[in-house]
C-alpha cells in the first residue's frame, strides 16, 4: 500500500463484518501480547499543560470555528493548548491530509524534523490499523452538515504507529471532528501505552467492547478454526439455533449447519480461511454464501453467513455472521409466484413457459430427444363468460387447468398464456402419434361437461371444446418463437377445421393462413359489395311434397369465386361478422316468406340459422320482433334453428332467452340442429321450449351401421316421447329415404330432393309441388 494515497472516503464503510474485522484485530493484538515493553522515542511524558484525553478536548472544540493559524487572541489561545497539551496533536482533513501539529507529534512521528507537508495522516499508521480512522471518520464525511447531524461516537483508539525512521510505537488515541473555517476537520491526540501492562489493560476492554458489540446484534456472531470448531458465539445463537453459548463453545459447526449440507459446503468454506474479502472479489467469490441451518427443537431453516477476514494467532480464526433469513426466502418465493405463476389457475404464465422452454432447448441440444409443444384454445368459452359473467368463465379456467395438468406426466408441463390459451410441453416423446395420444385424452377429457358452483345463483353445467395445434421438434429446429408460432398456426387450422380436434404443424399450413387472411378481408367488405346471396333447399315430407324452406347463406367472390359456407362462416363467427350477415339474412328471408305466402303459398316455412354469437345479443327477441312487424311476415311460417352445441354452452341462459322469445312470439317455432352432437342432458331437453328436432347428417349418412340405426331410432322415439318433430338431413339416396318414409317422417332434405337454389328458382319447385325429380334444374 501506497502510505502516501489519499484513502477514497466512498470506500470506507462500516458494515457490521468490518466493525468486527477491526475488534477482532485489536484481540488478536491482546493474544499475542509478550513481556517486551513497547518502544518509545520519548524519554517521559510531559506532566505540565492540559491532557486531551478524559473529554477536555471535545470542549475545547466544541461549538467554535477557529483558524489557529490566525493572529485572534481566542485562536493563539487554542493554539496554545495544543501546543502545550501533554498529548502529541495532529489535525487532518477528511481525506487525511495533515493541516497542523505540535511539537510532541513532531517528535513522536518525525524525529528529524523533516515535516509533514503533503503527507497523510494514513503515512504513519501501520496498514491493518487504518480501518479503524477510516471507520470512525466516514459517517462524518457522508454527511453535509456533518457535526450536526451525526452524534458523537466513541472516539477512543488503539494504535500502532510507525514513524519516518521506521519505529513502531503502540499509542491510545482520542479522536474529533470539529470545524474550522466552516469546513470540517479532525483532531487526533495520541500518546504512548508505555508498558505492556497499559496495552493488556486497554485490549482486554476491547474485547470486552467486542463482546458487548456482538450482544446488540440479532446475527449469530461465530468465530470458528480451520477444523471448523466454534471457538466463540454470541447469545443469539439461543434464539436462532436453540443452544445455548456453553452448548455450542467447542463443538464442531456440524451441531448447527447438518453435516451433509456442510460437507456440501466445505471445500468453499476454507477459502475463507485463507483469502481476505479483496481476494475474494478478485476470484468471483462471494461475500457470504446460503446454506441451510439446523434449529435444536425446529428442524432447519435456510440462513445465510457472510465472513470477515481470517486472522492469524496460533491458528487461523475466521469470523461467521450468520442470519435466519427464511422470511427472505418466503418473500422471494411470493415473488417468484407472482412473476412466474398465473394467479387464477397456479400454471405457468408465459414467462415461466419462456424460461423452462430455453432450458429444455439448452438440455435438447445435448439429448437428442424429441418433443412436442401443443397451443391450445377453448371452443366456446367467449359464449359462456359473455352470458353467465366472468366467475363463471374464472371456474372453468380454473377446472380447465386441472384437467390439462391430470392428463400429463410428471416430466411435461402445462401453462396459461391469458384468456382461453394453454400451451402444453410433452419433455421426452419416442413417436408423433405419442403426441396425438396425449391430444386424444386433452380432448376428451375437456369435452366433458362442466358443473359450475355460481355464488348466489344456481350450479350451471356447461360444454366446451378445445383446439389443438401440434409441432413437434428435435435438436434440428430449436427455435422457441418459430415453434409457438408454428403451435399456434396448427391450433388455427383445427378451428378452420371445425374446432374441438388435434393438427399437426405442416409447411403448408402458411399457405392456408393467408388464405384465411385473405377471406377474412374480404368477408368484411362481402356484405356491401352485395357479394352474398340467399339460397333455399326444399323439406319435403314423406310423400315428398314441398312443406318448406332452409335458408342457406352463399358468397361468390369476384376474384376467387363461389366460396363454400364452411370456408367462411367460422371466419364469420369468430370475427362477429356473423352478426351482421345473419341479421341480414333473417330479414331476406322474412321478405321472401311474405312474397311467397302472398302468391299464394300460405304454408310454406321458412328456417333460419341464428348462430350462437346472434342469440347471445340482449336485444334478440326485440330484433326479431322488429323484422317481423317490418317485412309483413307471418311469424308462423318462420322457424329459427339453434345447434344443440350452442344450446349447451350456457344451457340455462338460452332456455330462458327461449322461454322469452315463445312468451313474445307464440307462434314461432325453433328447432335444434345437429341433434345428437352436443352433448344434452335429458334434463336440460325436458325443459327445452323447442318443438322440431333435426337428425344430423352423420347419423343419416351411416344408416348401413346397425348401431348407428339404433341411434337415430333412438333420436325419434325421443322426440315422440317429448312430443316434438324431426326433420331427418342430408338424405342422398332412395335407401335414406325409404328408411324414413317407413317411419312417416314428416321432414326431411338432401340433395336427393335438391340442393339449394336461389330465391328465383323457388317457385319452379313449389309449382312442381314433389321431390326428387330427375332433372329439374341445369348445373
Amino acid at each position: 500500500m501506497d502510505v502516501n494515497k489519499t484513502i477514497p472516503v466512498q470506500n470506507r464503510t462500516g458494515s457490521l463484518e468490518n466493525k468486527i474485522d477491526n475488534i477482532s484485530q485489536l484481540i488478536n493484538q491482546y493474544k499475542n501480547l509478550n513481556g517486551k515493553s513497547e518502544p518509545t522515542t520519548l524519554n517521559s511524558i510531559l506532566k505540565e499543560g492540559i491532557s486531551l484525553f478524559e473529554g477536555n478536548f471535545r470542549n475545547i472544540v466544541s461549538n467554535n470555528d477557529y483558524n489557529i493559524q490566525s493572529k485572534s487572541s481566542s485562536s493563539e489561545d487554542i493554539y496554545k493548548v495544543f501546543e502545550n497539551s501533554c498529548d502529541s496533536f495532529l489535525e487532518f482533513s477528511p481525506e487525511g491530509i495533515i493541516l497542523s501539529s505540535n511539537s510532541k507529534a513532531k517528535n513522536l512521528l518525525d524525529p528529524k524534523e523533516k515535516g509533514f507537508k503533503d503527507l497523510t495522516i494514513y503515512s504513519f499508521i501501520k496498514e491493518e490499523y487504518i480501518s479503524v480512522i477510516e471507520h470512525w471518520i466516514s459517517p462524518y464525511i457522508r454527511e453535509k452538515n456533518p457535526l450536526k447531524s451525526i452524534p458523537m461516537v466513541d472516539n477512543l483508539l488503539l494504535l500502532q504507529l510507525s514513524d519516518r525512521e521506521g519505529s513502531i510505537k503502540s499509542v491510545e488515541g482520542h479522536i474529533e471532528a470539529y470545524k474550522k473555517n466552516g469546513a470540517p476537520v479532525f483532531g487526533l491526540a495520541l500518546r504512548i501505552i508505555s508498558s505492556r501492562g497499559d496495552l493488556k489493560s486497554k485490549l482486554q476492554r476491547v474485547e470486552s467492547n467486542y463482546d458487548a458489540l456482538s450482544e446488540t446484534v440479532n446475527e449469530v456472531i461465530l468465530r470458528i478454526d480451520e477444523n471448523f470448531n466454534i471457538i466463540y458465539s454470541n447469545s443469539s445463537v439461543r434464539s436462532i439455533f436453540g443452544y445455548s453459548v456453553d452448548e455450542v463453545i467447542n463443538q464442531h459447526l456440524s451441531l448447527i449447519f447438518p453435516p451433509e449440507i456442510l460437507k456440501r459446503h466445505e471445500k468453499d468454506l476454507l477459502k475463507y480461511f485463507y483469502l481476505d474479502s479483496e481476494s475474494r472479489a478478485e476470484m468471483g467469490l462471494e461475500n457470504s454464501i446460503e446454506i441451510l441451518g439446523r434449529h435444536k427443537n425446529r428442524g432447519v431453516s435456510p440462513m445465510e453467513i457472510s465472513f470477515g477476514n481470517a486472522k492469524e494467532n496460533e491458528e487461523r480464526i475466521l469470523t461467521c455472521i450468520v442470519r435466519d433469513i427464511t422470511l427472505r426466502k418466503n418473500a422471494e418465493r411470493k415473488l417468484h409466484k407472482l412473476a412466474y405463476f398465473d394467479k387464477l389457475t397456479n400454471l405457468g404464465n408465459r414467462d415461466h413457459f419462456q424460461r423452462d422452454m430455453n432450458e429444455h432447448i439448452q438440455s435438447q441440444k445435448v439429448s437428442f430427444e424429441l418433443g412436442s409443444l401443443m397451443f391450445l384454445d377453448l371452443d366456446g368459452f367467449k359464449n359462456i363468460n359473455d352470458t353467465l359473467g366472468h366467475d363463471a368463465g374464472d371456474l372453468l379456467l380454473k377446472e380447465t387447468a386441472k384437467r390439462l395438468h391430470d392428463c400429463l406426466r410428471d416430466s411435461d408441463s402445462v401453462y396459461r398464456l391469458g384468456g382461453d390459451e394453454f400451451l402444453v410441453l410433452l419433455r421426452k416423446i419416442r413417436e408423433k402419434k405419442d403426441a396425438a395420444i396425449v391430444a386424444k385424452n386433452i380432448l376428451n377429457t375437456v369435452r366433458m361437461p362442466y358443473y359450475l358452483k355460481l355464488e348466489n345463483q344456481s350450479s350451471a353445467t356447461v360444454n366446451v371444446g378445445v383446439s389443438v395445434g401440434i409441432v413437434l421438434f428435435s435438436e434440428s429446429n430449436l427455435n422457441l418463437n418459430e415453434l409457438t408460432q408454428k403451435a399456434d398456426l396448427a391450433m388455427y387450422a383445427s378451428k378452420n377445421a371445425g374446432k374441438n380436434r388435434f393438427t399437426f404443424y405442416t409447411e403448408e399450413m402458411v399457405q392456408k393462413i393467408n388464405e384465411r387472411w385473405e377471406l377474412e378481408q374480404g368477408l368484411k367488405t362481402a356484405l356491401a359489395n352485395e357479394e352474398l346471396e340467399v339460397h333455399y333447399q326444399p323439406i319435403v315430407s314423406y310423400s315428398g311434397r314441398i312443406i318448406g324452406l332452409e335458408a342457406l347463406v352463399r358468397w361468390y367472390h369476384p376474384l376467387m369465386g363461389f366460396i363454400p359456407p364452411e370456408k367462411f362462416i367460422p371466419i364469420a363467427e369468430e370475427t362477429n361478422m356473423i352478426i351482421p350477415i345473419g341479421a341480414w339474412v333473417l330479414e331476406q328471408s322474412c321478405l321472401s316468406i311474405t312474397n311467397w305466402n302472398s302468391k299464394g303459398y300460405k304454408d310454406i316455412y321458412v328456417t333460419v340459422n341464428l348462430s350462437a354469437i346472434q342469440f347471445e345479443l340482449p336485444n334478440i327477441v326485440s330484433s326479431l320482433l322488429s323484422v317481423i312487424k317490418r317485412t309483413a311476415c307471418n311469424p308462423a311460417n318462420l322457424k329459427l334453428e339453434l345447434t344443440e352445441t350452442g344450446i349447451m354452452q350456457a344451457p340455462e341462459e338460452t332456455i330462458k332467452k327461449m322461454k322469452l322469445l315463445k312468451e313474445k312470439i307464440p307462434e314461432i317455432q325453433i328447432m335444434i340442429d345437429d341433434f345428437g352432437t352436443g352433448y344434452s342432458s335429458l334434463n336440460y331437453l325436458a325443459n327445452l321450449p323447442a318443438d322440431i328436432f333435426k337428425v344430423d347428417l352423420s347419423f343419416v349418412s351411416r344408416l348401413n351401421d346397425p348401431n348407428n340405426r339404433k341411434v337415430v331410432n333412438s333420436i325419434i322415439n325421443l322426440a315422440d316421447a317429448l312430443e316434438m318433430g324431426y326433420v331427418a338431413e342430408g338424405i342422398e339416396t332412395k335407401k335414406q329415404w325409404d328408411f324414413f318414409r317407413e317411419k312417416k317422417c314428416q321432414r326431411m332434405q338432401g340433395f336427393l330432393f335438391s340442393k339449394a337454389v336461389k330465391e328465383s328458382d323457388v317457385e319452379n319447385l313449389l309449382q312442381i309441388g314433389k321431390l326428387p325429380l330427375d332433372k329439374l334444374l341445369k348445373e
